[in-house]
């Protein structure tokens, strides 16, 4: 059968020409537009549940919300993990279900089970909010908007105006992005609330006939988060209502529409005076010691982040044209220059080992044998990106790993067979055989250990599909693509090298099968390895000591060469490729009783440490580019913080701080 195969491409000569020239072009464009990230897609169903408890110490949370929302949360079926944290005023229980349950399934279960067990939360308390944690829906980039009063010019605007100010240019560049196409989710982040006093005059709502409960409908639903009723009992004439809003422009709540007919409509200023309140300061946002607001930029699912990042990067471009002078737009995160800094680094490992792999080669099987097997490599690499692209799966560092690792194996099978095809074509002449029959030949022979040989290095990597739960949704692509180019190499070994292998043989005339084939050409590294050979090991007594000395001699050498590069420091020994990823993250946690105003202090303290004219640090430690600082508020969505409670950290004493250094290359 696989003779057969052999000699169909090889007689379809131009077919398999054609052949080879769409698998070269389709794999480059394969791997140009196949979706690159940094880490693999994980799939495994993990929830957040974040309960608000107001005026609870940690230990009342823990006895009164979390042990028994635990005992509860482990009935659910599949149930794997769960982890909780209890602290003053919240719960934080995070689950995880087993890897084959379905996400929505589980999601579905979860709400159920809550909904269920209502009866059992305190009264104090508010209703837990249930958050998915999925790798998937992860912002690929974020942006921050900064504020620079360097810039002396009519746009300047006062300290208590400032994140105001950001957020109207954070709403205008956020309507400009959701044009895009697979731009699905951009979140503002930014956390200044000025307050704004109403004074309802009761005589005025009473001629209106209008009752309180109309105007906190309004209130509530246009983004108010609180308001302080205050009656005035000694005139009884007005109620004073301090708000606190994600929006305060005084302007905006005077048109605010309380009551509406055909004949006419009652807005808030006909029944209230708007003054502005002492301005409060809440959550902080920062970035690089200014005030900043944050922009997060989502892609729908199992899109190509390549297309999206390059997209939005373009408009921004052109929206930072239009912006006034003392606005700021930095990129804080970029998932997918991450991906592309950590495949590109695996690109040029993966050449390396193709080009180390050719040389080697070279000095055994010499130019023509040597390019027929180094072939393999590229045409098994781009038939894996071809075959991942189709399969909908995405290139990223632990996929490139498992090619590295691999590589060596994708050249076995053809150093085998054009290796055997050469020794066949250098005797045709003795052996009265045609070109053809040359090549063929070789499947009679090792076609059976051929695939022996493959199979059991197939069975080596299947071994990997025992890893079970969150190990194996990493680490599954290893399996998967060393599988996938192991099955293609052997492809190519039965049917493009006996191909270029009979291209590259000469027809044989009467006068060739007069000379003599078995000549070793003069450079050929084998005549030097025999005559080395020679001289240690031969039948004849006398080189009885020379053996010996020689195995002795060898086996330390072979052993220096293992251990030695890892004691000695030369290379590290991984079990996956190194990620640095040149940011590190600062958490602090400040004494529970610790409000905004002291929590300002130790972010000052911080950025001024980071800083780069920072004189108390030495000169070779300035490796910071940006600090991006939030307090009560964890802005950090990326996959490193994905798993490690960064929703929790949601409190007035607590500060996150992302600090981007400067390119390690």
């Amino acid at each position: 059968m696989f003779a057969k195969i052999a000699e169909f491409f090889i007689k379809n000569s131009k077919l398999t020409l054609v052949l080879v020239i769409i698998t070269l072009l389709s794999g480059i464009w394969s791997y140009l537009i196949i979706p690159k990230q940094y880490n693999p897609t994980i799939i495994v169903p993990a929830f957040n549940v974040m309960v608000p408890a107001n005026w609870l110490t940690n230990e009342e949370v823990s006895k009164y919300i979390v042990s028994p929302l635990e005992n509860k949360l482990m009935e659910l079926e599949w149930i794997d993990e769960v982890y909780w944290i209890a602290g003053d005023n919240y719960a934080s229980v995070m689950m995880k279900f087993k890897v084959w349950e379905d996400s929505e399934k589980a999601k579905i279960s979860l709400q159920q089970k809550l909904k269920e067990n209502m009866g059992l939360k305190p009264i104090w308390t508010w209703e837990p909010v249930v958050v998915t944690i999925d790798p998937e829906i992860l912002p690929q980039i974020t942006y921050s908007i900064s504020y620079d009063a360097s810039f002396a010019s009519s746009e300047n605007i006062k300290d208590e105006q400032i994140y105001i100010y950001l957020r109207q240019i954070a709403n205008i560049i956020k309507q400009e992005l959701k044009i895009i196409e697979n731009v699905t989710t951009i979140d503002i982040v930014w956390w200044y609330k000025q307050s704004i006093i109403l004074d309802l005059d009761l005589e005025k709502l009473k001629a209106r006939n209008i009752d309180l409960l109309q105007v906190y409908e309004v209130l509530k639903n246009n983004n108010v988060d609180s308001a302080l009723w205050e009656i005035d009992t000694k005139s009884w004439e007005k109620i004073s209502v301090g708000i606190i809003a994600k929006d305060n422009n005084i302007e905006d709540f005077k048109k605010l529409l309380i009551y509406n007919t055909w004949e006419t409509s009652i807005y808030l200023e006909d029944i209230a005076s708007i003054r502005k309140w002492v301005k409060k300061i809440d959550k902080l946002s920062s970035y690089n010691n200014k005030e900043a607001v944050f922009l997060w930029v989502w892609k729908a699912l199992w899109t190509n982040s390549v297309f999206l990042t390059d997209a939005v990067q373009e408009k921004i471009e052109e929206i930072k044209e239009k912006l006034p002078k003392n606005i700021e737009l930095n990129v804080i995160q970029n998932e997918w220059d991450t991906a592309r800094n950590a495949t590109n680094m695996l690109l040029v490992n993966l050449v390396q080992s193709v080009i180390i792999v050719f040389i080697v080669l070279m000095l055994y099987l010499w130019r023509k044998d040597a390019f027929n097997t180094a072939v393999s490599i590229p045409l098994t690499l781009w038939l894996v990106f071809l075959l991942a692209l189709i399969l909908g799966e995405n290139i990223n560092r632990i996929t490139l790993f498992a090619l590295i690792l691999v590589l060596w194996m994708l050249v076995d099978n053809s150093t085998v067979v054009v290796e055997n095809i050469s020794r066949h074509l250098k005797t045709r002449a003795v052996e009265w055989k045609t070109k053809l029959e040359a090549v063929l030949v070789w499947v009679q022979e090792v076609w059976t250990w051929v695939i022996l040989s493959t199979i059991s290095r197939l069975l080596a990597f299947a071994a990997m599909f025992a890893v079970w739960g969150m190990m194996w949704e990493y680490m599954w692509p290893i399996p998967k693509f060393a599988i996938m180019a192991l099955i293609i190499s052997l492809f190519i070994a039965f049917t493009i090298n006996p191909w270029i292998s009979y291209l590259w043989a000469k027809d044989i005339g009467e006068q060739d099968k007069k000379v003599k084939h078995n000549k070793i050409n003069k450079y050929d590294i084998r005549k030097y390895y025999l005559n080395f050979m020679k001289k240690y090991i031969n039948p004849e007594n006398k080189s009885v000591k020379k053996r010996k000395r020689f195995k002795l001699i060898f086996w330390l050498m072979l052993f220096l060469i293992l251990i030695w590069p890892i004691y000695g420091g030369i290379f590290k020994a991984r079990m996956l490729p190194k990620s640095n990823q040149d940011q590190i993250y600062l958490w602090i946690d400040a004494p529970r009783w610790w409000n905004t105003e002291k929590m300002l202090w130790v972010k000052n303290d911080v950025e001024k440490f980071f800083s780069k004219q920072n004189n108390d640090i030495l000169e070779e430690l300035k490796i910071v580019e940006n600090t991006s600082i939030t307090v009560w508020q964890a802005f950090m969505w990326d996959f490193a913080n994905l798993f490690r409670w960064w929703l929790s950290r949601v409190w007035e004493n607590q500060l996150s701080a992302r600090i981007n250094l400067i390119n390690s290359s």
